[in-house]
């Protein structure tokens, strides 16, 4: 049972945040633009194409 409520608080929580970033796109505002970039950006491994 616990891994269900478990689970479930992982749900809620998950819809939790995309209503919140659905409201803040309708708005036409992003408190954390950056961070979202961050996010959905491609990081690759060490050493991997990130060469300086």
């Amino acid at each position: 049972m616990k891994k269900i409520e478990h689970a479930a608080s992982i749900l809620s929580d998950g819809m939790a945040s995309i209503h919140e970033a659905m409201s803040d796109m309708a708005d036409s505002h992003i408190d954390n633009e950056e961070l979202i970039r961050w996010m959905f950006s491609r990081v690759g491994a060490k050493g991997e194409g990130q060469s300086k």
